[in-house]
């Protein structure tokens, strides 16, 4: 039943398409970044990059979420839509800091660990 999903997906998608088609930017703030993933490209050894590998897969999805915001802060500033919090504006964060200080030491760990075999291999 693949196929019947498959189709209908495809209406769908070209209704979604068709019905915002007409809309300017500022109803959809719709952004696609310039540059794709990476993935299946050759990293600087000539090598493919691995899809695997979380903390490339990481920093790439990073670099094209980074790409599409300054896409969108620049067209954001050219129809003159506001898009930043005043500075009274108080937000809680979803994790608290001790979490994302545990992710920093976590990253910074594994960092030291690839350095570490990239140079036990030369």
């Amino acid at each position: 039943n693949n196929h019947n999903n498959s189709k209908a997906l495809t209406v769908v998608t070209a209704e979604l398409a068709a019905s915002h088609a007409n809309l300017p930017w500022a109803e959809t703030f719709h952004v696609i970044p310039a540059t794709p993933l990476p993935f299946g490209q050759l990293d600087e050894d000539n090598n493919p990059l691995d899809i695997h590998d979380d903390l490339k897969r990481e920093v790439a999805f990073y670099n094209s979420a980074l790409e599409a915001v300054h896409d969108a802060r620049t067209r954001c500033k050219e129809a003159n839509i506001p898009f930043s919090r005043p500075d009274d504006f108080f937000a809680e964060m979803i994790k608290t800091d001790d979490h994302m200080a545990k992710v920093k030491d976590r990253l910074i760990f594994e960092t030291k660990k690839m350095d570490a075999v990239a140079q036990r291999k030369s």
